[in-house]
C-alpha cells in the first residue's frame, strides 16, 4: 500500500511541477518594432496536467475506501491516465514553440530560448516519469487488489458490520466484535 501512496504523491508532485515550468518560448514580433519573448508554461501547453495531479490525489483515498474488482477498475483508470499523461509529456503543446520563432544576432534573446527550451525538457520529462509512476501504480493495483489493506469493519455503517458479523461463524470473533461494540460478551445469552 505504501508503495502505491507514494508513487502516486510523487506523480502529482511532477505533474504540477511540470505544469509551472515553462514548456514553449518563441520570440514575437511587437507592432512598434522589436521582438517579445512569449512563454506558455506547462499549464498552459496542456490544461490536463492539474486535473491529472488530483486524479493521483483522488485515487489513493479511492484505493483506501475500496475492495475487490472495483480496486482493480481503480488501477485500470489509473493505467489509463497514465497512458493519456504519457502522449502529453509527448506531445502536447508541440506547435506553439515554432510559432514566429526568428533567428536574431541578439544573445541575450538567443540565451532566453536556450534557457526556455532547457526547462522545457526538463517540464516534458516530470510528466513521462509522473506517467510512468502511475502507470506502475496501476498495475501494481490490478495486481496486488486484494493483498492491500482496507477498511476495518469499525469504518463501515451499522447495517454492514451486522451481516458482516452474521457472516463469520467463529465463536472467537464474535467475542471480539461485541468487545469492538462495548458490549460484554460475557453477560447475557450467547
Amino acid at each position: 500500500m505504501w508503495l502505491f501512496v507514494l508513487a502516486l504523491l510523487a506523480a502529482a508532485a511532477a505533474l504540477g511541477g511540470s505544469s509551472l515550468l515553462t514548456w514553449t518560448a518563441y520570440l514575437q514580433e511587437r507592432p512598434g518594432g522589436g521582438y517579445t519573448l512569449v512563454r506558455h508554461t506547462g499549464a498552459e501547453a496542456s490544461p490536463a496536467l492539474v486535473p491529472l495531479a488530483l486524479v493521483c490525489l483522488a485515487a489513493i483515498a479511492a484505493v483506501v475506501a475500496l475492495a475487490g474488482w472495483l480496486r482493480r477498475v481503480l488501477g485500470a483508470l489509473l493505467v489509463a491516465a497514465g497512458l493519456g499523461a504519457a502522449w502529453i509529456g509527448v506531445f502536447a503543446g508541440r506547435g506553439a514553440a515554432g510559432a514566429g520563432a526568428q533567428v536574431l544576432s541578439s544573445q541575450q534573446y538567443q540565451a532566453q530560448l536556450r534557457d526556455s527550451a532547457l526547462t522545457g525538457v526538463l517540464g516534458r520529462g516530470l510528466v513521462v516519469l509522473a506517467a510512468l509512476l502511475v502507470i506502475g501504480a496501476g498495475v501494481l493495483l490490478v495486481l496486488r487488489a486484494s493483498a492491500m489493506p482496507r477498511l476495518g469493519s469499525s469504518y463501515q455503517t451499522p447495517g454492514a458490520a451486522r451481516a458482516a458479523r452474521r457472516a463469520s461463524a467463529d465463536p472467537d470473533r464474535e467475542l471480539w466484535n461485541a468487545l469492538s461494540e462495548g458490549h460484554d460478551p460475557t453477560v447475557g445469552e450467547r
